[in-house]
């Protein structure tokens, strides 16, 4: 049997990615396996790197990106077809085509479909309802990332689905914290409202707080570098004596974490998740990797969140600024009592380990095709792939 994994994500892709990677790091063990990539895409080693898995048994397959589509009322016809071929043309030389999406899928033209749903972001118009609902249908098995994305796809796709959890990559955990708070999230250099209170808040710490630092992470659009709002952001920041890391590599990142024993979330200006439902994380693997190594979360309260930390257990949700700074102000004065947040983080990760993940997934497709007897003798096998040491050795195949 022959199984092509892609991911057709704009806005939850290095999620997928690696979602991508553990399942398809599995399948290869008993069947013809491809992860399917537009030309611009991350690369073989960056998947490697980014999952924790060698992908040395997975073949990759390079495509042209799709045709554009517009909504063209009068040629409907004519702009579905051209998205139909170049669907059809990419899925239908698979037994099981398995596509991550975050938008109306591509049409699958495979024996068997699952469609992984990580947001519907977009609406049905009704004069495209037709072709969009038999692109739909064409996934027999559907599934979701979150409880978060299970309610959102019900009320704009109207299809209820099992929920299956990104898996947690494996990372490393050490004892050997430092006094440290890591701040992540949207990082908008032309408006860096969020993050400007975020240093004031920390600024205002420093008397009781002497031996602590904050460290702000995130990506910067680098034709935004020369911008006045970025240097007036970045003088604050030297001012207050925090460190900024624009566009950190996935390695830095995480040896940031690794360090760090407080997580802040950098919430986005004047957002309203209840009318914008899309702008919530619906799934926070970068929390969640922060928890993973004993760094305990600090976030609001929306997307997914709920489902990933147990406030005044694992972490604490803030609705204001004095919220986080009482919350702050409790874990970094007491040792012990940050030591118990950060065991019951590191506890609560373990739910989301990357074998519950492919456990979750595959019981799922055997109970949608009855296809899987293969891997009922393998599971001792496959546990040990997935916890073993890895490589970054992998081949692209066109």
């Amino acid at each position: 049997m022959k199984v092509g994994l892609y991911n057709s994500c704009f806005e939850n892709g290095s999620t997928a990615d690696i979602s991508i990677s553990v399942l398809a790091n599995i399948l290869a063990l008993s069947y013809e396996t491809e992860i399917i990539r537009l030309k611009d895409a991350p690369n073989a080693e960056h998947l490697a790197v980014s999952s924790g898995c060698s992908l040395e048994h997975v073949s990759f397959r390079v495509v042209d990106p799709p045709p554009q589509t517009t909504t063209d009322p009068n040629q409907p016809d004519y702009r579905y077809q051209a998205l139909w071929e170049w669907s059809n043309a990419l899925s239908r030389r698979y037994d099981l085509f398995i596509n991550f999406a975050d938008r109306l899928p591509i049409y699958s033209a495979a024996q068997r479909g699952v469609l992984v749903i990580q947001f519907p972001y977009d609406f049905v118009p009704l004069f495209y309802r037709k072709f969009w609902q038999s692109h739909l249908d064409s996934y027999q098995l559907k599934l979701v990332n979150s409880y978060y994305t299970r309610f959102w796809t019900n009320v704009f796709w109207e299809l209820d689905c099992n929920v299956v959890h990104p898996p947690l990559p494996r990372l490393k955990t050490t004892s050997k914290k430092r006094k440290l708070i890591v701040s992540t999230g949207p990082f908008d250099v032309l408006d860096p409202q969020s993050q400007s209170k975020l240093i004031s808040l920390f600024r205002d710490f420093t008397s009781q707080l002497p031996d602590w630092s904050l460290a702000i992470t995130g990506n910067t659009d680098k034709r935004a570098a020369g911008q006045k709002p970025i240097h007036e952001f970045q003088q604050m920041a030297v001012e207050a004596g925090v460190h900024i890391i624009a566009n950190p590599t996935i390695r830095e990142r995480r040896a940031l974490l690794e360090e760090a024993s407080i997580l802040w979330q950098v919430p986005s200006p004047n957002e309203r998740i209840d009318r914008e439902p899309h702008k919530a994380e619906p799934f926070s693997l970068r929390v969640l990797e922060a928890m993973s190594t004993g760094c305990i979360p600090l976030v609001i309260n929306s997307g997914g969140f709920a489902e990933l930390i147990r406030h005044g257990e694992t972490g604490f949700f803030w609705k204001q600024f004095h919220e986080l700074a009482h919350y702050t102000t409790l874990l970094a004065d007491n040792y012990w009592i940050r030591s118990r947040f950060a065991n019951a983080a590191r506890k609560r990760s373990r739910d989301f380990r990357a074998e519950r993940y492919v456990q979750t997934f595959l019981r799922n497709l055997e109970n949608a095709f009855e296809v899987w007897p293969d891997f009922k003798q393998t599971r001792t096998g496959w546990w040990r792939r997935l916890a073993g040491p890895h490589t970054s050795s992998s081949h692209i195949s066109q």
